[in-house]
């Protein structure tokens, strides 16, 4: 169990980058997904466990993985990301040959520019909000609700800001009363 942990947190789909690569060169340089996952298991002699083995949610893992890859590989420029189920190799992709190693760079490099992309995008996002927004709307956003006002007060004090209430909604039904 500590085997798998362990590769579960080292992202086990970065081994797929290069098979990826390859079986789509196989296949003429396009292939539709099932068609690359049959080409890498083929290639690199899966066992059936592993083709079969499923995650929580019911996926199949080894599929699981190998589009990750994919998307790796989408990002780097090494596959084209035009057409929707079908995978295609880019010229980049053609001439290139991906060790573990490499695929761990590739990897790294994109977690770092997602991680850096959100937390920017975090950045951006509060200061172009403070920007557009009026101080007065961000004051009126907290203003707090009767029921939460009743709540934040001792029973004595509810009771007594009710009668308020109460005898401010009588005096106004009496001038409606009398308007009519």
């Amino acid at each position: 169990m500590g085997e798998r942990k362990r590769k579960a947190t080292q992202a086990e789909f970065v081994k797929w980058f290069g098979p990826t690569l390859d079986a789509l060169r196989q296949l003429g340089g396009s292939g539709k997904p099932k068609e690359v996952v049959e080409q890498i298991s083929k290639n690199l002699k899966i066992p059936d466990n592993v083709l079969e083995e499923t995650m929580k949610s019911g996926i199949l893992r080894f599929q699981n993985q190998v589009a990750w890859a994919r998307q790796y590989l989408v990002w780097e420029g090494y596959l084209d990301d035009n057409t929707r189920g079908v995978w295609t190799l880019t010229p980049l992709g053609y001439k290139t040959h991906l060790d573990e190693d490499k695929a761990r760079q590739i990897f790294l490099k994109w977690v770092d520019i997602h991680q850096k992309s959100r937390k920017e995008k975090s950045e951006k996002e509060i200061i172009q909000e403070q920007e557009e927004v009026k101080p007065e709307v961000i004051e009126q956003a907290f203003t707090p609700t009767l029921l939460e006002v009743f709540n934040a007060r001792d029973i004595k004090e509810q009771f007594q800001e009710l009668r308020l209430v109460i005898l401010e909604m009588q005096c106004l039904a009496g001038q409606r009363k009398e308007l009519y």
